[in-house]
């Protein structure tokens, strides 16, 4: 029971830390050829990352979830990213998903998965689809993997409205 209790405190004090953590930055070509460089953004304002791949049903819902919101909070000055880490062979199939769905917000390619390697404490190294916020104070707010229809959505809007409070 003690090992139980011990492990739960654990996982709460290890999901806080990782919570408050400042982001890590990074620059990358998006699927135009811009580079997008994520410290620029968010001195722009607060920005939503998804990690994702084309073989991924729950990642294109989230990548439709999240243009969605992404809709709603253009405005205000939310900035989403999507970060694909699918090997640049799937270029085409990867871009079919984008304009199939009508995603709008910036896509960055991460084929050699930098990206990915540097934020494997949220995403477990691996996880699809795996989104991460991060406020204008630089400072990850949240992160979830995972995506199930009906319910992330709400919850993934809930916390766009915190990054504005």
């Amino acid at each position: 029971m003690m090992k139980k209790i011990l492990l739960l405190v654990l996982f709460i004090t290890n999901l806080y830390l990782i919570k408050s953590q400042t982001y890590f930055d990074f620059n990358a070509d998006d699927f135009n050829g811009n580079k997008v460089v994520l410290s620029e953004m968010l001195d722009k304002g607060p920005v939503v990352l998804t990690f994702w791949r084309y073989w991924c049903p729950p990642c294109t819902r989230e990548l439709v979830a999240l243009e969605k919101i992404y809709e709603k909070y253009e405005d205000k000055g939310l900035q989403v990213v999507g970060v694909c880490g699918d090997p640049i062979k799937y270029y085409d199939t990867t871009h079919t998903i984008l304009k199939i769905n009508d995603i709008r917000f910036v896509n960055v390619y991460d084929t050699d998965n930098k990206i990915q390697e540097t934020y494997k404490d949220f995403n477990g190294y691996g996880l699809y689809p795996c989104c991460i916020m991060i406020g204008s104070n630089k400072t990850i707010s949240y992160y979830n993997t995972a995506f199930t229809l009906g319910k992330d959505e709400i919850i993934l809007e809930n916390e766009v409205k915190k990054l504005f409070n």
